[in-house]
């Protein structure tokens, strides 16, 4: 991922740029940490993943290895090989779970090629022979075998196949010289395979696997793409996919003002605060886009890491932010994000998704929202529960709250036992403008809900940082029963009407009204399931989060129309219009 060129440059920018500086200082104290961890060991929690170790190695490597680049201290080097020889001495990398596998060789290339002045020839040996046995020919088996389980992964379009084929081209990149009858085959896998995952950033450089998935693909595709242009000196036209050089633009258009990321999927956002990713800082740097770059600059200082230091953008004067569209689609992913401005920690923001419930790590969340104002955080997604949760990427998969539409920020009809959205629903967003005193977002979700005849939501966000959600259902001739959710970490204390509400946190308020319909009403509950749904044991608890809601009986067309006012703000109490003519 670097030349010695690289490190030259990096230790000059380290004495020139303070935020470098600082980076370093911390990354030095994390690598004389790792001196006195205990060394890796074999172990599955949970049966089934050697995947916590596999990056704890690979962690150890950069972070090692950095750290003897930039002071040329053996003791870095010196555990990093103690480390190598526990973990390159397993007796295997856990190929049937091939994440494990490629993540592991990903880190002992690291190893091998950032410390390699340090090892005698016999070491070089012996690390190339750990990439072979447990790295290369596991991952030529996936290659080549078809009745091999991992023949398919190799070859899915979602985030494995970039982890798979970006952590077994890297490794074959590192024992090409030594190796190059080894590395031949699976480097030409890799850059075959990986070309289909690639084409899904297309067209607009989003990923429909949430922002998590987003972070992890990204990691190793920008660790295979800059390999093989420091070692190549080409990457064979893969960073010219179509949407790739777009990717940047996902995290920033995504992440609220207040620091949260767009949650949807298995993702969640509050572990993602302020995260730090390096990946779209590279490809950012690469194509010119300043705005990600700088971004990612101000990530990587607040939370120091080897590849944000090795990766860290140039220091750029100014904010970038002033021309920056207002509204964001990111077409693939069927979500968008809309904001009153820039640069304003209490601006308002609002990120809509649709999309396709079969995307990979889906939840039955068409329809599901996010909102920012006033500094506060009001609507949240509550991310993944447990993967190790009986048949949670199974035939369970659609009985746990947190993966249901009851879980999330969207509409449920006539609940039950049942999945509460059609798992192979895919809907479009037919809307995403800057009207001028507003943001518009409008998604067609008539898929998603096989009882209606049609169900169309909208989201408009004021200058002033006031929200419209916008729900029309046309329900045919039928009657049903239609609950409304919005999830949030304020205290909420209901009108006695029921028509408005008051959500209070941080010394902030929020007010909800009921515009439509006349016989609705708000009420709040616990974010768990509801008495008719399935609500198997040791799930996640929603600590801290109640929900707002309203219940509506619906029989042919109903327009169900909840207005958000910040505190300071008067509702605005602007005209009801059809979504078609928004």
């Amino acid at each position: 991922m670097a030349t010695a060129a690289d490190f030259a440059r990096l230790k000059e920018t380290i004495r020139t740029d303070p935020l470098a500086g600082r980076m370093q200082t911390a990354i030095l104290r994390q690598a004389d940490s790792m001196l006195k961890k205990p060394m890796p060991q074999h172990v599955l929690p949970d049966g089934k993943r050697l995947l916590a170790t596999s990056r704890d190695v690979k962690d150890r490597m950069q972070t090692l290895g950095l750290a003897w680049q930039l002071t040329g201290n053996s003791k870095y080097p010196e555990q990093a090989w103690k480390v190598m020889e526990a973990a390159g001495n397993f007796p295997d990398w856990n190929p049937p779970h091939f994440l494990d596998t490629a993540e592991m060789t990903r880190a002992f290339a690291v190893g091998l090629d950032w410390m390699y002045e340090a090892w005698t020839p016999a070491q070089r040996e012996q690390i190339c022979q750990w990439i072979i046995k447990q790295g290369i020919e596991p991952g030529m088996a996936a290659y080549t075998d078809r009745r091999n389980h991992n023949y398919t992964m190799v070859r899915v379009t979602h985030n494995w196949n970039q982890v798979c084929n970006g952590g077994i081209g890297t490794g074959a990149l590192a024992i090409a010289d030594l190796h190059p009858d080894e590395a031949r085959e699976p480097l030409r896998h890799a850059l075959e395979c990986i070309q289909p995952s690639l084409a899904c950033y297309a067209p607009d450089g989003g990923w429909n696997e949430g922002y998590g998935y987003y972070t992890f693909a990204m990691e190793y595709a920008t660790g295979f793409l800059s390999s093989l242009e420091a070692s190549l000196g080409t990457d064979f036209g893969l960073s010219k996919i179509p949407g790739f050089s777009l990717t940047p633009d996902f995290p920033t258009y995504i992440e609220g003002p207040c620091g949260s990321f767009f949650g949807y999927a298995d993702c969640g956002e509050g572990e993602k605060k302020s995260s730090t990713i390096p990946y779209a800082g590279w490809v950012a740097t690469r194509v010119g886009n300043t705005v990600a770059a700088d971004s990612q600059r101000k990530k990587a200082g607040e939370r120091p890491s080897a590849l944000g230091l090795l990766w860290l953008p140039p220091l750029a004067e100014g904010t970038r932010t002033t021309n920056l569209a207002r509204s964001k689609e990111f077409t693939m992913v069927g979500c968008c994000s809309l904001r009153t401005k820039w640069g304003d920690p209490d601006a308002g923001f609002v990120a809509l998704k649709a999309g396709d419930n079969k995307a990979n790590h889906s939840h039955l969340d068409i329809g599901t929202f996010m909102y920012d104002v006033g500094g506060q955080h009001w609507a949240v997604d509550l991310g993944a529960d447990n993967y190790n949760l009986p048949d949670y990427f199974g035939s369970k998969r659609w009985d746990y709250y947190r993966l249901r539409a009851e879980g999330n920020n969207t509409i449920v009809v006539d609940p039950g036992k049942g999945p509460d959205q059609s798992p192979k629903a895919d809907c479009p967003l037919t809307l995403c403008a800057d009207r001028g005193n507003a943001c518009v977002a409008v998604g067609d979700l008539s898929a998603a809900y096989p009882s209606l005849s049609s169900e169309k939501r909208g989201v408009r966000l004021a200058n002033d940082g006031s929200l419209r959600i916008q729900d029309e259902l046309d329900s045919g001739i039928k009657e049903v029963n239609v609950l409304w959710f919005m999830h949030t970490p304020a205290t909420i204390v209901i009108a006695s009407d029921g028509r408005s509400a008051t959500l209070s946190q941080n010394g902030k308020t929020l007010r909800a009204e009921l515009i439509s319909p006349a016989d609705a009403r708000f009420e709040s509950m616990a974010a768990a399931p509801l008495p008719t749904s399935p609500n198997p044991p040791n799930q996640l608890e929603n600590h801290g989060i109640t929900k707002l809601v309203v219940r509506s009986v619906c029989k042919n067309k109903e327009t169900l129309i909840i207005d958000f006012s910040p505190n300071g703000v008067l509702p605005s109490h602007t005209p009801v219009t059809p979504l078609s003519s928004w």
